[in-house]
């Protein structure tokens, strides 16, 4: 379990045989307290060492492409591999097989190398930043709806959301429950485009 849940951990133990699935294994269960666990007291970035790029990045493909040539020039890879063919011609030997395994490491290596070369260091949510604002406003915009729907006040967390999104929320107050329903829908289309250029923008 991730060290930021241990906080928020009440209770740990187990069912009895049978208890909630017919099983011959008995299930552990781990009760934490919601508020502390998911209510953003412990949410903390992923740690993402890199990004990867796609094909359709043609000027990333080109930098990879370049840096990778280079290496297999240096290393000598094309020359390598026919010779090692030529012996391979004549009987496979243990010998044959440790040197097809090394340059095999080696050019593995050099893929990594040059795709290290060609990706950026990125530590954190492997998100853009306008996909990650979407997504907060259709939480926001369903938090509203949901206290419409019930005829209960916004709750305190959701009034702090409109801050950070710089909605007006004497504006939002004045929706009724069709117009903030509607104003949800369109706020999960919106998040959908985005999603659709999500790894373009990352």
């Amino acid at each position: 379990m991730d060290a930021a849940l241990l906080g928020s951990i009440r209770r740990i133990g187990t069912f009895g045989l049978h208890e909630a699935m017919l099983s011959d294994h008995v299930m552990v269960y781990v009760d934490l307290d919601e508020r502390e666990a998911f209510d953003g007291h412990l949410n903390r970035p992923v740690r993402i060492p890199s990004r990867e790029f796609i094909l359709a990045q043609s000027d990333k493909c080109e930098k990879f492409m370049k840096v990778f040539l280079e290496q297999a020039e240096m290393h000598n890879y094309g020359r390598r591999i026919e010779r090692l063919c030529e012996k391979f011609k004549h009987g496979v030997t243990d010998a044959l097989i440790k040197e097809y395994n090394n340059l095999d490491q080696q050019i593995q290596n050099s893929i990594l190398h040059a795709a290290k070369k060609t990706i950026k260091k990125k530590f954190g949510y492997n998100r853009s930043p306008r996909l990650g604002k979407a997504g907060y406003g259709v939480n926001f915009w369903k938090s509203v709806l949901s206290a419409k729907t019930l005829n209960i006040p916004i709750p305190e967390k959701t009034r702090r959301m409109a801050e950070e999104l710089l909605l007006d929320m004497e504006y939002v107050e004045e929706f009724n429950t069709p117009q903030t329903r509607r104003r949800t829908r369109e706020a999960v289309e919106e998040l959908r485009e985005v999603q659709e250029r999500a790894d373009e923008e990352r």
